[in-house]
């Protein structure tokens, strides 16, 4: 059986308080470089369901596979329930919405060890809403190819 991974396609977000929408492609850099931060580590929550398949990977991109980076799963859960290292952290800029909404509003997380650098002009991303799957070979380039 081929091995796949699991792809979630970023959106803008909301930031409250009547702040500009954080755009895509900020969404992913916030994410990345707060990892490349945190010793590779990151917290992606979502409103979308949870992976069901057997993966081990995970591909956060834009809709249109203009920018992505891959990250290994470490575990995934709903809140309450929290990842059990704690240094699993969602970026800076999402804290207190983190605190004030997602946690409120049972959100999905998965904590994930970044293992790509950014890739660029991604193919074939899955035009169905989050998460969809593509094939793990088509990423194996990219697996452990980081700067650090």
């Amino acid at each position: 059986m081929t091995e796949e991974i699991a792809v979630y396609k970023l959106q803008e977000w909301d930031m409250g308080n009547g702040e500009k929408k954080y755009s895509q492609l900020g969404n992913l850099e916030a994410h990345y470089y707060f990892a490349k931060n945190n010793g590779g580590k990151v917290l992606f929550t979502t409103k979308s369901d949870l992976y069901q398949r057997n993966v081990s990977y995970l591909l956060l991109t834009l809709p249109n596979g203009e920018y992505g980076f891959l990250s290994k799963i470490i575990e995934k859960g709903t809140y309450p329930k929290l990842p059990e290292d704690p240094s699993y952290m969602v970026p800076t800029e999402w804290k207190n919405i983190n605190e004030t909404i997602e946690k409120q509003s049972n959100f999905k997380w998965i904590a994930l060890e970044v293992v790509s650098n950014i890739i660029e002009n991604i193919e074939n991303i899955p035009e169905m809403p989050s998460p969809q799957y593509m094939k793990k070979e088509e990423f194996q380039k990219y697996l452990n190819n980081i700067d650090y």
